[in-house]
């Protein structure tokens, strides 16, 4: 790729992220559509289905779909989140279904199991959908999934990367995968293509599919996830961190208890860091803070919470997480102590939902 062409993708990628921000705080749920209004369709993120081949949209009785049981993580989730499913219940009995269901040839969901449970409940007869055309293996589509809901649904940031790792452990954990995953096409592909009146894509061994292949690169992970280059290399020495007290604890990999026991053990090495730290010469002539500490700014941290609370609560996920990643890099430049950015944090926080 010329450099020339690397500008050009990086100016797409940057206006496709502020699309979806956008789209994270001012849309309606995937697949409603606003009650007043022009009609507005929160859409599946681009990232998500980014280098498939979906076939136009059609109607399927619901008696051809097939939930997932892997999904059953982000039902339990949303059923944590309150009136998610009750305002969803409400939304698609007043305008039905307006972002198709994307499923595989046999009517296995890969995203829209929230849409397909409402259905149910409604008693729907038919409901759109796209059906997948490229060659998928089972890998590849649980990733895709993943960062389906890691993109548009409410998640702690420790489960988030969590999950993240667990979708790409050859960069966060430094494993490397050998070979390709297994293509899934086969003559029970080929047939359920052809009762549907379409063709299965034919996989090459060649071709590269956006999600499910190796990512190694900080680069591609940061792409492909929305967050930025710093904070993608922090995550990755964060969950590297996990690694070891997961496996102190017998654990074949690091879950969110470890990552969010990962980050304390870094916050005080910060913490002691900040403490050590002399001040210069002329910042001790000036009567300056230490590097680290918030100066005038520290008596006021309750202030400066509730306005960022503000601005956090109405926000949508991509814009809560813009938001903690900035208060991130403020502590790890040292701009604000550590102690100051729990403090911080906490305030910004207050009145989230578990």
């Amino acid at each position: 790729m010329t450099p020339e062409e690397k500008k050009v993708k990086a100016a797409e990628n940057k206006a496709r992220r502020e699309d979806e921000d956008l789209a994270s705080i001012t849309g309606p749920r995937a697949g409603v559509r606003m009650e007043a209004g022009p009609a507005k369709v929160a859409p599946i993120p681009e990232a998500s289905t980014a280098g498939l081949e979906l076939s136009e949209v059609m109607e399927k009785p619901l008696s051809f779909f097939r939930p997932d049981p892997e999904n059953a993580e982000f039902d339990k989730r949303k059923d944590g989140q309150k009136n998610y499913w009750t305002d969803l219940k409400r939304d698609i009995g007043a305008v039905g279904i307006l972002n198709p269901l994307v499923v595989r040839m046999d009517g296995t969901v890969v995203f829209g199991h929230s849409r397909l449970r409402i259905a149910g409940e409604l008693g729907l007869s038919k409901i759109p959908c796209r059906m997948v055309l490229s060659p998928l293996a089972p890998a590849q589509i649980r990733t895709r999934r993943r960062m389906d809901n890691l993109l548009r649904f409410e998640l702690d940031e420790d489960t988030r990367l969590a999950m993240l790792a667990e979708a790409w452990p050859e960069y966060y954990l430094a494993v490397k995968t050998p070979g390709r995953p297994t293509a899934v096409t086969s003559v029970t592909d080929e047939s359920l293509a052809a009762n549907n009146g379409l063709t299965v894509a034919p996989f090459s061994g060649t071709e590269q599919l956006a999600h499910g292949d190796t990512i190694s690169t900080a680069t591609a992970v940061s792409e492909a996830t929305g967050r930025s280059l710093a904070q993608t290399k922090r995550d990755r020495a964060t969950v590297q961190k996990a690694a070891e007290i997961a496996k102190e604890a017998g654990k074949a990999k690091p879950d969110a208890a470890d990552i969010k026991a990962a980050r304390e053990v870094e916050n005080a090495k910060r913490r002691e860091a900040t403490k050590q730290k002399p001040l210069t010469p002329a910042k001790a002539a000036e009567g300056a803070s230490p590097a680290g500490s918030l100066g005038s700014f520290a008596p006021d941290l309750t202030g400066a919470g509730k306005m960022l609370n503000g601005w956090y609560m109405p926000g949508g996920n991509a814009y809560r997480l813009g938001l903690e990643q900035a208060l991130i890099a403020l502590s790890t430049y040292n701009v604000i102590s550590p102690d100051a950015h729990d403090a911080l944090l906490g305030h910004m926080k207050a009145g989230l939902e578990s």
